[in-house]
């Protein structure tokens, strides 16, 4: 009986050695720690190329895989020694170290892009805003068109102060908040610009006229240019000099009735000169504003429904001092600064062709792209 029970437990000794030696000679999965922090590396790598910026869905995906093959890694080591199998982590952290590569190569592709569209955009808003500072200026602004200009201004200028520190997802942000505020009203101002020009045939004729009128009458005549905001004093043909103006809040309007700030176009004449106690405004000349043709002009208005009938075509439109205060402030007349009217009212009699015209020179030499 002894014997058969050491013979049986010889056997089983026997078997379970046998079991023994062949796990031992099994060939194991390779611990994965390697390509574990390799994918680790490139992950973070990838982060510091801006990849959560430039490549966030594909370094996601990176991040992912590299979950699993930590949570991989980590249940096969809670296994019994010769039975854990490290194949499922390894291929994700391989995969990982893959897609992280190649969230690397779109993220540094994209940062490309990104910086190139925005010096594009960056050019272009420089030279629509020096635009605007040159010539769209001159356009009389509403409210909400200054808060427009001056947010889109503060947006553009932090925008381009990200750029330079190189935060450009930033960066794109204030440049795409500049270009929604701004373009849309450069692109009205330049409308509202070309349609102001399309009378430009009518002020050269009265420019002709009232040169040719001072030529031949060998006498002193103005012509104010409300675009250039000039008034430039002719004698016997010629021009004498120019000086600075400024016109009605409504300056680049052609003045249609009473109280739209509108300085008004066409040929005048000095009716009567001011100074001393009856103007306020140092000196003044005052014109016979409303001529023939605006009293003309004013009923056709009525007429056509453009202004109400109850409406009043306004008056008292005087060349006066006061003027340079930077800006056009007055309800429609010309104003200049005071050693510059004491110059044209000495160099004016009542009777002087006064021509107040939109501008002398054409579109094309202030907007050479005009439509």
């Amino acid at each position: 009986m002894k014997k058969r029970i050491i013979i049986s437990l010889s056997l089983i000794a026997l078997f379970s050695a046998s079991i023994l030696l062949a796990l031992f000679f099994i060939k194991r999965s390779p611990n994965p720690a390697t390509q574990i922090r390799e994918a680790n590396a490139i992950i973070r790598e990838c982060i510091n190329y801006n990849g959560e910026n430039f490549a966030s869905s594909t370094l996601k995906e990176a991040k992912n895989y590299y979950d699993l093959a930590i949570k991989a890694w980590e249940l096969e080591n809670q296994r019994w020694f010769f039975f854990r199998n490290y194949d499922s982590a390894r291929i994700c952290a391989i995969k990982a170290s893959e897609i992280a590569k190649k969230a690397i190569h779109e993220s540094r592709q994209n940062e490309k892009r990104m910086n190139h569209e925005l010096e594009i955009k960056i050019s272009q808003l420089n030279k629509n805003i020096a635009l605007y500072d040159s010539i769209l200026s001159r356009i009389p602004l509403t409210k909400k068109e200054r808060d427009s200009l001056n947010n889109g201004k503060i947006k553009f200028k932090e925008g381009v102060l990200m750029f330079e520190k190189n935060n450009l997802p930033v960066a794109s942000q204030k440049i795409k908040a500049a270009f929604l505020l701004l373009n849309p009203l450069f692109a009205d101002l330049e409308d509202r610009l070309v349609n102001y020009f399309n009378n430009y045939e009518n002020w050269q004729r009265d420019i002709e006229a009232t040169i040719k009128y001072s030529r031949e009458k060998k006498t002193k005549t103005l012509i104010v240019d409300k675009f250039s905001r000039k008034c430039s004093l002719y004698d016997k043909g010629k021009l004498i000099k120019e000086y600075q103006v400024e016109l009605g809040k409504n300056s680049l309007n052609d003045k249609i009735r009473q109280g739209d700030f509108a300085t008004p176009e066409g040929i005048y004449e000095v009716t009567r000169k001011k100074s001393g106690i009856h103007t306020r405004y140092h000196k003044a000349l005052l014109i016979n504003y409303p001529n023939n043709q605006d009293k003309i002009e004013f009923q056709e208005r009525i007429k056509k429904g453009i202004i109400k009938s109850d409406e009043k075509i306004g008056g008292s439109i005087e060349i006066h001092g006061h003027g340079g205060k930077g800006g056009d402030w007055t309800e429609g007349c010309i104003a200049l600064e005071n050693q510059d009217m004491d110059a044209i009212y000495n160099n004016a009699i009542v009777g002087t062709k006064v021509a107040i015209v939109g501008s002398s020179k054409p579109l094309a030499d202030y907007l050479p792209e005009a439509r």
